[in-house]
């Protein structure tokens, strides 16, 4: 007989945090932002400021590490609105270093 195999868990980064958890940015970090596939230019000039940042609701997708060795989380925001403008699910992909993540209820960690 066939076995199902387990199901599969997200991973767990150093800091604790989960990939597809939800994360807030801390105010002193920008989100440095990547171009997020919708063949529009990079906003904000490839730097979220990180007051504005701190606005947005984002999931952490994975995070890895820069050249000297610190963790760099790699995040995608969920739908949200700046302003009057409104922004679709995925619409800002960016990284940030994962210290000035923090969960959604606001726990560093």
């Amino acid at each position: 007989a066939p076995t199902s195999a387990p199901a599969a868990k997200r991973a767990r980064t150093e800091s604790g945090l989960k990939e597809g958890e939800q994360v807030r940015v801390q105010p002193e970090a920008s989100v440095v932002l990547q171009p997020a596939g919708h063949s529009i230019p990079v906003p904000f000039d490839g730097e979220m400021p990180g007051e504005l940042a701190a606005t947005v609701p984002w999931i952490l997708s994975h995070a890895d590490k820069d050249a000297d060795g610190a963790s760099i989380a790699h995040i995608m925001s969920l739908p949200c609105a700046i302003g009057s403008k409104r922004y679709p699910l995925f619409f800002f992909y960016g990284s940030v270093p994962m210290k000035h993540l923090v969960t959604s209820s606001g726990a560093p960690k």
